[in-house]
């Protein structure tokens, strides 16, 4: 079963309007999600989107280790 995202696109990026940006990145790489443009109802061309699932969750990644050492910390 397919769950949908649903995206706006402004140019060369994207922004996810429905799940946390970094659980859509990371389902839509595996193919559970798929992106549409709400302003024309079509489906996004997937290597645009796919680069930017990878810089969400690049980013993702590096603030779930300074949440993590900051737990460690105290």
């Amino acid at each position: 079963m397919k769950i949908e995202a649903t995206a706006m696109t402004n140019g060369s990026e994207g922004e996810i309007k429905k799940a946390g940006p970094l659980l859509a990145a990371e389902e839509f790489k595996r193919g559970w999600f798929s992106f549409r443009d709400m302003n024309q109802n079509r489906l996004q061309n997937s290597l645009p989107m796919l680069e930017i699932a990878n810089k969400y969750i690049s980013v993702g990644q590096v603030l779930k280790k300074k949440e993590e050492s900051l737990r460690t910390d105290d």
